[in-house]
């Protein structure tokens, strides 16, 4: 669905929540924006709970903005996720965002490649990124 302006409204949430077979999505420049970034952080926690397949998310371009790093942090440190490459790349994600995405890492064990490139991180993101390898 890359480079559709799908935009976000209640048909994209329900379809993340329904979704229990999908292994793969890429929403890139859909336009998502931080409502509905938070919509798929709030998402990621529910299909998590409800043992989601999805094993690779990439939301590049989208302006989740911090808002929603913080809701889809709180998906990854819900547990029972199988995913393993994230892609936030180019979302205006701040280093209040980017710390908690660290934190949530030390927790998971599953995601292997993460991709923050082309937001507005610095130094002490990456500083908190480097000791949550610690733990991962």
């Amino acid at each position: 669905m890359n480079q559709n302006p799908i935009g976000y409204d209640y048909d994209t949430d329900e379809a993340l929540k329904i979704a229990q077979t999908l292994h793969h999505l890429e929403l890139d420049n859909c336009e998502l924006g931080e409502t509905g970034g938070t919509a798929l952080g709030q998402a990621i926690i529910l299909s998590f709970k409800s043992k989601l397949q999805l094993k690779y998310l990439s939301v590049r371009n989208n302006y989740l903005a911090d808002k929603a790093a913080v809701r889809i942090a709180a998906g990854l440190e819900a547990g029972g996720t199988k995913l393993q490459v994230l892609n936030l790349a180019g979302n205006g994600i701040n280093d209040s965002g980017g710390e908690v995405l660290a934190r949530a890492m030390k927790n998971n064990n599953t995601v292997q490649e993460f991709d923050l490139s082309h937001n507005n991180l610095r130094f002490t993101t990456a500083a908190a990124f480097l000791e949550s390898l610690k733990f991962n």
